[in-house]
């Protein structure tokens, strides 16, 4: 899908956690992100540096996007 992840490994199940949205949250902190997505203002998934992430609610991310609300977080 060309968005960069990572693998946590907690002891068990081993959760994905997107670049995107742990760059956000270094960024703008846990809080500003918690329950929004994080949109790439480029269009380019893999892009992501600090300046081209952008923390939206799910309705504008989807405005954004041009769909209602069927694009990743």
């Amino acid at each position: 899908d060309g968005y960069e992840k990572v693998r946590v490994s907690d002891g068990g199940k081993d959760p994905i956690a997107y670049i995107h949205r742990l760059v956000a949250a270094a960024e703008y902190g846990f809080d500003a992100i918690e329950g929004m997505h994080v949109h790439h203002t480029n269009g380019i998934p893999w892009d992501n540096r600090p300046g081209n992430l952008q923390v939206v609610t799910s309705s504008e991310h989807g405005q954004l996007h041009g769909q209602n609300n069927k694009v990743k977080s």
